[in-house]
Formats: C-alpha cells, structure tokens, sequence
C-alpha cells in the first residue's frame, strides 16, 4: 500500500503580510544595532497610519517579530530589538 503525502503550507496572515511590508519599508538588518521595542513600535503605529492600515496590538506584533526571528537582549537593564535598526525618514 503506497501512503499518500501530503503539504500544508500555510498562508502568511494578514498581520504577518503587514509586518514584513512594514519591515521592508522601515527598518534595516543592521548586527551592530538594536532598537528600543517601544520605538520601533510607535514607528510600526506611524506606519500604519500613513498605509491607511490597521494596526496589529503590541503583544501580538512581539510575538510575530520572534516568529521571524528577530531576538530581544537585555543591555544596561533595558530590552532592545537585536540587529534591527529603523531607517532614516526622508
């Protein structure tokens, strides 16, 4: 008896889509820099304002951003984004 296989692939949601146009567009993989999760938060907030779009709640764009694979690290007591800084606003 031959066995069937099968994939699943699973359709990047809504927010998932959202947050790697929002990545793409805003920020840059930089291994010397982190960003504050509260200001790449608010620039993801401003983002979507300007895109006319709705803007995901900061737990679930935390819990996406590690999805991806995007880390935090503690430095002087205070967590930041590793490796990730926001583009300059032209």
């Amino acid at each position: 008896m031959s066995e069937k296989i099968t994939t699943t692939t699973t359709k990047p949601t809504y927010y998932e889509t959202q947050l790697a146009r929002f990545l793409e567009d805003c920020t840059e993989a930089d291994a010397y820099s982190s960003v504050r999760p509260g200001a790449l938060y608010t620039r993801y907030q401003q983002w979507c304002w300007d895109e006319k779009e709705r803007a995901m709640d900061p737990k679930l764009f935390d819990k996406l951003m590690r999805e991806r694979g995007i880390r935090k690290s503690h430095s002087t007591g205070r967590l930041f984004w590793r490796n990730l800084r926001i583009k300059e606003e032209v």
